[in-house]
């Protein structure tokens, strides 16, 4: 079932929904983008630049990509912990 225009539609079996569109980064509702599949075909310069280099370096230096990679992991986890407690302190300052 899908809800379309305020009315439950019954959907077949090889029902298809392609979305396009031409706005760079869209957002998209959770339930949404939980059952079906992005595909983004937007690309930039730097964005393709970045691919070439992660591979370039991939393939000539693996031991320096796997730092890099390692490196973001931290990075993202660190953000991830001060994300988390600045939301605590702000819970503090509300109570």
């Amino acid at each position: 079932m899908i809800k379309f225009c305020r009315k439950q539609l019954k959907l077949e079996k090889g029902f298809k929904l392609i979305l396009v569109t031409s706005i760079p980064r869209p957002s998209y509702d959770v339930n949404l983008t939980n059952h079906v599949t992005i595909a983004n075909f937007f690309v930039s310069l730097e964005g393709l630049s970045q691919n070439l280099l992660h591979m370039i370096v991939a393939n000539e230096r693996p031991d320096l990509e796997d730092g890099f990679n390692d490196s973001m992991e931290v990075t993202f986890t660190n953000v991830k912990i001060l994300k988390d407690i600045e939301n605590n302190v702000l819970q503090c300052l509300e109570d």
